[in-house]
């Protein structure tokens, strides 16, 4: 079961410990946060981040420290990256913390868990205006994954039991 979206406000992005790919132009949205994390004010800011101009694989999770399945999940998307980075499949994060708790909860739960990738602070609590734009299957439920490589797209709402059936679904979608 997965956790419901916040509501509506701003967006964070995250940029990687390694150069940003130009195509998402992870270094060009929001505002620079701690912990390697953008802020992204609103989802019009975060769109970019599903355009990308390029062939390359990007695994986009959504998920919030409040939200017990996405974090429970986070493990199998640190093997993943291991991986499958050096592959060129790229892995951008996007939390859905609350505004006010950036600071408070996601920042320190950055710093703990030292996670590899891409970070985004996504702070627009409108999601009920956006969360179709993402994709058009997606309740607004988290956590949730989006997998692109150009024009096509994959989506899977709700959590992975386990690594092997994350895999699976990276598997399947670069078939």
């Amino acid at each position: 079961m997965g956790c419901q979206s916040a509501p509506s406000t701003d967006a964070s992005v995250a940029e990687e410990r390694e150069a940003t790919p130009a195509s998402l132009g992870l270094t060009d949205i929001g505002e620079a946060g701690e912990q390697g994390a953008r802020l992204v004010r609103d989802y019009e800011g975060f769109a970019p981040v599903l355009s990308p101009t390029d062939d390359q694989v990007y695994v986009v999770n959504f998920w919030a420290t409040w939200c017990k399945p996405c974090v429970e999940e986070l493990p199998y998307f640190e093997q993943l990256h291991e991986t499958y980075s050096e592959q060129g499949v790229t892995f951008v994060f996007v939390s859905l913390d609350f505004p006010r708790q950036i600071e408070k909860k996601y920042y320190p739960f950055l710093k703990e868990r030292q996670l590899p990738g891409y970070h985004i602070a996504l702070l627009d609590t409108r999601s009920s205006t956006w969360v179709d734009r993402v994709h058009p299957d997606w309740s607004g439920a988290i956590p949730a994954t989006l997998y692109i490589q150009g024009d096509r797209t994959a989506f899977h709402e709700g959590s992975y039991a386990n690594y092997e059936q994350l895999e699976a679904a990276l598997q399947d979608f670069l078939r």
